[in-house]
């Protein structure tokens, strides 16, 4: 599941360089959104282990949902041209409520 590794690797990143910083999560899956603001208990055990284990790396406010016609990485699957890609907005500076100051995000 791509949220555990992204829990994971927050945690690792963070204490290697001693970041101190809030880390946010951003997910394109509306489904693993909802398992991380759920209580695991409610899930078969495949998903509650590893919702649980991103409850003990992360804090479930800190996650958010992007839905997919705002994740700058569904523009390569989707096929794009050269041309377009130089001139997406998105690919390069990313959803504009991702450049919103923290209290928007938590």
């Amino acid at each position: 599941m791509g949220a555990l590794l992204s829990a994971r690797l927050c945690g690792k990143v963070s204490k290697t360089l001693k970041f101190e910083k809030t880390c946010f999560f951003h997910t394109d899956s509306s489904i693993v959104y909802h398992w991380i603001q759920g209580e695991p208990a409610h899930f078969k055990p495949f998903v509650k282990n590893r919702v649980e284990e991103i409850h003990r790396l992360t804090e479930p406010p800190k996650w958010n949902h992007c839905p997919g016609r705002e994740n700058p990485a569904d523009i390569l699957s989707r096929g794009i041209s050269v041309k377009e890609l130089k001139d997406s907005e998105l690919w390069w500076h990313g959803p504009p409520w991702l450049r919103q100051n923290e209290q928007f995000l938590a």
